[in-house]
């Protein structure tokens, strides 16, 4: 399975957005997939933070360890 980068999913929901704004108009079945796209973006924020937090908390404690060791 190919890994998916940030930047590859930013612009597939720019797309999804665009076709749904474009071909769907006001319809339900739009509404109810704007939902999803709202919650998709919302998800992959979420999972960045935690990400970044992680990743910062890394750099912290090796940073941390380094200066102990000196």
């Amino acid at each position: 399975m190919k890994s998916v980068n940030a930047a590859e999913v930013v612009v597939m929901l720019d797309v999804i957005k665009r076709i749904i704004q474009q071909r769907a108009g006001n319809t339900v079945l739009a509404e109810h997939y704007r939902a999803r796209l709202v919650a998709t973006r919302n998800m992959i924020e979420e999972e960045a933070i935690v990400y970044m937090s992680s990743l910062l908390s890394l750099y912290d404690w090796d940073t941390q360890g380094k200066k102990e060791s000196k």
